[in-house]
C-alpha cells in the first residue's frame, strides 16, 4: 500500500500550532516502522512558489514518469507535468472537433518528420474575484457545477477555442481538457497554487519561447470572461446564490509520452486529500480534524499492512518503487518513506525510536 497525503504540513503559523496539538498515533508508529526514502530530483525539493506542488511531483513519481524513457528525459521540469494528456490518454475516443485548425506538429517539422504526440492541457473553469489591488481565484470545487451547467458552459466556450487552434472536450463536471499545439512546453501553474491568491502571479511566467502561447492564452481569459459576463446562466447561479463562472485555468500543460501509464488510485495507491479544501480555505480547525480522520482510516490500514509485511519478511523493493510506502507533502517538498528490514538493535530499541518518531513529529512542519 502506498498512502499518499497532500498538503500534510502548511506554511500559516496558525497551520504550525494546530499541528503541535494533534494526535496522530497511527502516524507516529509508522514514523518509527518506516525508513526515509531520498526521493527523485528534480521534484524531491523545490519552495512554495513552484509551479507543480509536491502532491502533484509526488504523484507523478509514483506514476513512473521520471526516469529513463519519462518526462525528465523529454525535458518536462516545473509546470509541465502533463495531466491533461494523462487524463485524455485514460478517457480516450476523442476526436477533432469541427474546423479545429490544430495539427499536432510543431513548427519545423516536415513530411519526413515523425509527427509528435499531441499537447493538452487541464482546463478549469473557475470565478474570478476582484479585489483592491488585484485578482484571486476560488476553489473551483465551491462552483458547484453539475453536468447540465458544466456542459452548457463548454458548448459555448468551444468555438472560441477552436478559432485559436484548440480543441475543447468535456470530461467531468468542472474539468475540460483540451488539445493544441498552444500547450506544447508551456509551464503552468496547478490550480491548488492560485486558489485564494493574485492570479497574475501565478499565470504561464513569460519567455522568449512561449510569450505568443502566453498572450493568446490571456487574451482567449478575456473573451471568455466578456462572454461569461452576459451568459445567461450567470444570472440563473447568481439568483440561486452560486458564484459565477467567470474565466478559465488553464494547468496540466505539455506532452505524455508514450508508454508512460498511472496506477489506479484505490489500489496500490491511495491519496488521501482530505486535507486539502480546509488547507486552501484556512481553515485549521477543520485541517486537524482531516488529519485526525486520515490517520484513523488509513493511517490504520498502512499501519496494519506494514506490520503484516513485516512479521511475514515482505518488505519494499530497493528502489522504493514497490511495497509500503507513506509520502506526505507539504508546500514545498514531498518525502517518503518506505518499508525497509529492521535491524535486531532497532527491533529491540522500539521505544527510542518511538521517541524519535515524536521528535520527527514535533519538527514535520521544517521537513514539508
Amino acid at each position: 500500500m502506498h498512502l499518499l497525503i497532500p498538503f500534510a504540513a502548511c506554511l500559516p503559523e496558525a497551520c504550525q500550532h494546530t499541528w503541535a496539538t494533534l494526535k496522530l498515533p497511527h502516524l507516529t508508529q509508522l514514523l518509527a516502522h518506516l525508513t526515509p526514502l531520498v526521493a527523485p530530483t528534480p521534484f524531491a525539493t523545490g519552495d512554495e512558489n513552484s509551479l507543480s506542488p509536491p502532491h502533484e511531483r509526488a504523484l507523478a513519481t509514483a506514476c513512473g514518469w521520471l526516469g529513463t524513457g519519462g518526462l525528465e528525459s523529454a525535458g518536462a521540469l516545473d509546470g509541465l507535468l502533463p495531466w491533461g494528456a494523462y487524463y485524455a490518454r485514460a478517457r480516450g475516443g476523442f476526436q477533432e472537433l469541427p474546423g479545429v485548425r490544430a495539427s499536432h506538429t510543431s513548427p519545423g517539422l516536415n513530411a519526413h518528420t515523425a509527427t509528435p504526440p499531441p499537447a493538452w492541457a487541464v482546463i478549469t473553469p473557475v470565478n474570478w474575484s476582484v479585489q483592491t489591488a488585484h485578482i484571486t481565484m476560488t476553489d473551483p470545487a465551491a462552483l458547484a457545477l453539475d453536468e447540465t451547467e458544466s456542459k452548457t458552459l463548454l458548448a459555448a466556450m468551444q468555438p472560441y477555442f477552436a478559432q485559436d487552434g484548440i480543441a475543447l472536450y468535456d470530461d467531468t463536471p468542472g474539468r475540460w481538457l483540451a488539445c493544441g499545439d498552444v500547450f506544447r512546453g508551456l509551464p503552468s501553474a496547478s490550480p491548488d497554487r492560485a486558489i485564494g491568491r493574485n492570479v497574475q502571479d501565478w499565470q504561464p511566467p513569460p519567455s522568449a519561447a512561449t510569450a505568443a502561447q502566453a498572450k493568446l492564452l490571456r487574451r482567449l481569459q478575456s473573451e471568455m470572461q466578456m462572454l461569461l459576463y452576459t451568459h445567461p446562466l450567470t444570472d440563473q447561479r447568481s439568483a440561486r446564490g452560486l458564484p459565477a463562472v467567470n474565466s478559465f485555468w488553464v494547468s496540466g500543460t505539455g506532452v505524455l509520452p508514450s508508454g508512460l501509464e498511472a496506477p489506479a488510485v484505490g489500489t496500490d495507491l491511495v491519496v488521501a486529500d482530505a486535507l486539502r479544501a480546509p488547507a486552501l480555505r484556512e481553515d485549521w480547525a477543520a485541517w486537524g480534524r482531516a488529519w485526525q480522520a486520515i490517520d484513523a482510516d488509513h493511517g490504520a490500514a498502512l499501519l496494519a499492512a506494514v506490520q503484516a509485511n513485516q512479521r511475514a519478511g515482505r518488505y519494499a523493493s530497493p528502489d522504493g518503487e514497490t511495497g509500503d510506502r507513506l509520502t506526505l507533502c507539504g508546500e514545498r517538498r514531498a518525502l517518503t518513506w518506505v518499508n525497509r528490514p529492521q535491524s535486531a538493535w532497532r527491533r529491540l530499541h522500539q521505544n527510542i525510536f518511538g521517541k524519535k518518531s515524536a521528535l520527527l513529529m514535533n519538527n514535520m512542519h521544517s521537513m514539508l
